[in-house]
């Protein structure tokens, strides 16, 4: 993922053989605006991930 200057980025993902897209990302206004959006590219993608107090790494 790259973000650029101009409040927008580039969003590519790989899920498996068979699951990758690209995903529009544009109008991004702050860090805190991409962060969020990161978020919502991420359940997107994966679904809704958990956040349990272990660590699956």
């Amino acid at each position: 993922m790259v973000l650029f200057r101009g409040g927008w980025a580039d969003v590519d993902y790989v899920v498996g053989t068979d699951g990758a897209g690209a995903l529009a990302a544009s109008g991004i206004a702050s860090a805190r605006e991409f962060g969020i959006q990161l978020d919502t590219w991420v359940t997107h993608v994966f679904g809704q991930l958990s956040c349990s107090g272990e660590s699956n790494l």
